[in-house]
C-alpha cells in the first residue's frame, strides 16, 4: 500500500535540522487536509484513550464547526520534529536496519472509509518504524524495552498505521529525556485492528450524517450539553434507580475519602517536621516535600487597583450537576 519508489530515500547520510518556519508552515497546511480521512493520531481519540481531546471535538473538528488546536508553535512538537531525524539513525545505528523516509500518507485504498497513515519511517524489508521524544517524567509510561508495552494511547496509533500499510509490525523507537532510547516491537494485532476499524467507521458515519458521537466521558457530556432551557426533563424509572444507584457511591466515596485523611494524618505524624521522606527497611513509603507555586494574589490586586483588577474580570457560565434529595427514594431494594 506505500507509494512508489520516488516517494522514499534512504536516510543514511548527515543530519540537516529542518528550518522552523518550514515546520510551522507544514502543520498549518496539514491541518485541514485531517479533515478528510481518519489518521492515526485520530485512532486514540476515537476509542476514548486521551485525556487532551474528546470524541466530540474530533467530530467538530472533521464537520468543520471547530478548528484543530494549532500546535506548530509548541516548543516541545518542534523538538519532536527536529529530533525525529536524529532517532532514526541512533536506531539504524544500534539494529544495523536501513529505514525509508515516506513522503506521502500511505491511503488504504480497502478501507470502508477514507482511512490514511502518515508514518515517521518504512523500515527497509518491512515493517513501520514510529519515532517518538517524551519527557523523564512518562518513562514509567513504557514497559520493558523489546516488548509490546507502549502507552495505549500509541499502541491505538500504531495498529492504526498497521492496518493501513498492511506492515506485520512496527517498531517504536522513542527518546526519552532527551537522552535515552528504547526500542519495542509492536506486532500486528488482528483482533484489536478488526475493533478499530468498526469504532472508526462508526465515527466516520456519525461525521458524514452530521450527528454527534454520544459522549463516553463527563468532560465530553459538558462539552455537547454545555446549555440548557431552565425546564424539567421527565425520566423513566430507570433514571431514579440510576440517581439513586450514584448517591450510594458518593457516599461510600465520602466514607473512603475520611479513611484516607485519617490514614494519611498518620504518616504525616510521622514525618512531622522531621524530615521529608519516610523510609522503612530501607524502602521510601511516602514523601511530604516543600513546593513552590507562583500565582495571581487577586485579593490584593482588587484592593490596591481596584479599577485595573474590573478590566480583567470575566464572567464564565456552566452547568452545575447536583443530586436531588429525592434521589434516594429510587433505590432498588433486593
Amino acid at each position: 500500500m506505500y507509494e512508489d519508489e520516488d516517494a522514499v530515500e534512504i536516510i543514511d547520510g548527515p543530519i540537516t535540522l529542518p528550518d522552523a518556519g518550514e515546520v510551522a508552515a507544514q502543520m498549518k497546511a496539514d491541518i485541514e487536509d485531517r479533515r478528510t480521512f481518519i489518521g492515526g493520531s485520530d485512532a486514540p481519540v476515537i476509542l476514548g484513550l486521551v485525556g487532551w481531546k474528546t470524541r466530540f471535538e474530533l467530530y467538530q473538528e472533521k464537520i468543520g464547526e471547530k478548528e484543530p488546536d494549532d500546535l506548530s508553535d509548541v516548543e516541545r512538537v518542534q523538538w519532536g520534529i527536529i529530533l525525529e531525524d536524529s532517532v532514526a539513525q541512533m536506531y539504524m545505528r544500534r539494529t544495523g536496519k536501513k529505514v525509508r523516509r515516506v513522503n506521502r500518507r500511505v491511503v488504504n485504498q480497502d478501507s470502508p472509509f477514507p482511512s490514511a497513515a502518515q508514518i515517521d519511517r518504512h523500515i527497509v524489508g518491512g515493517g513501520v518504524l514510529e519515532i517518538k521524544t517524551t519527557d523523564a517524567s512518562n518513562a514509567a509510561e513504557w514497559g520493558p524495552e523489546g516488548t509490546a508495552e507502549i502507552p495505549p494511547h500509541y499502541y491505538a496509533q500504531v495498529q492504526h498505521q498497521l492496518k493501513d500499510t498492511g506492515d506485520t509490525f512496527a517498531e517504536v523507537a522513542v527518546l526519552i529525556g532527551g537522552n535515552r532510547m528504547r526500542l519495542y516491537l509492536v506486532p500486528r494485532d488482528e483482533e484489536f485492528i478488526t475493533d478499530l476499524i468498526a469504532a472508526e467507521l462508526e465515527f466516520w458515519t456519525f461525521c458524514q450524517l452530521r450527528t454527534p458521537p454520544d459522549p463516553i466521558t463527563l468532560d465530553e457530556a459538558t462539552l455537547r450539553w454545555g446549555r440548557a432551557p431552565a425546564q424539567p426533563v421527565m425520566g423513566t424509572t430507570l433514571h431514579g434507580a440510576t440517581a439513586a444507584e450514584l448517591a450510594m457511591v458518593k457516599a461510600e466515596l465520602k466514607v473512603l475519602e475520611t479513611q484516607a485523611d485519617a490514614l494519611e494524618l498518620q504518616l504525616k505524624k510521622a514525618l512531622q517536621d522531621l524530615g521529608d521522606t519516610l523510609m522503612v527497611e530501607g524502602k521510601a513509603v511516602c514523601t511530604w516535600k516543600e513546593q513552590s507555586r507562583t500565582g495571581l494574589d487577586s485579593a490584593a490586586l482588587k484592593q490596591d487597583e481596584p479599577e485595573l483588577a474590573s478590566r480583567y474580570e470575566k464572567t464564565t457560565s456552566f452547568r452545575v450537576f447536583r443530586l436531588g434529595k429525592e434521589a434516594n427514594s429510587f433505590r432498588r431494594t433486593a
